[in-house]
């Protein structure tokens, strides 16, 4: 019996709760499950006192099978974060640099290239290799310092 529309009686232990407290199911009336998240936690738990094995052997297959979709969303999570680079940018921007740094030109087919941004605007330049991306941080970002550099080594 359910009271009103933000509410909903649990099946299990029969105490009114409110719908968030329900854990979200397509095919259940209301679109949640009929048992509220403590008893459903309480019912889990139990079981997997009682099946250790099941319970780690499951616990890796969905590790297995979501290790890499994970990996992909933190990175685009973490780019847009940071960065502000929507979701396939990072990627494009590889592709159109052909894997290679864009200073040195070296290629970079497994280890990744690094978001190369200017710091006073937030404006990003492209991808570097980690030496250059450290070569310029070490010169603060000054050309003039750059510029001396290249006269020194050139001397």
């Amino acid at each position: 019996m359910h009271l009103d529309s933000t509410t909903r009686v649990c099946k299990r232990c029969g105490q009114s709760k409110p719908l968030h407290e329900y854990y979200l199911m397509s095919g259940c009336v209301g679109g949640r499950r009929p048992v509220c998240k403590a008893c459903v936690n309480v019912t889990w738990t139990a079981w997997k006192l009682a099946n250790p094995e099941r319970a780690a052997m499951n616990a890796k297959r969905y590790y297995e099978r979501n290790k890499a979709r994970r990996w992909v969303q933190c990175r685009e999570n973490g780019l847009k974060s940071r960065y502000g680079i929507p979701p396939g940018t990072y990627d494009r921007m590889f592709t159109e640099q052909g894997g290679k740094c864009a200073i040195c030109g070296v290629p970079r087919p497994y280890r990744k290239l690094v978001v190369d941004h200017e710091h006073a605007t937030g404006r990003v330049r492209g991808l570097l290799c980690a030496p250059c991306n450290n070569a310029i941080g070490f010169m603060k970002e000054r050309p003039e310092l750059l510029l001396r550099m290249i006269a020194y080594l050139s001397a």
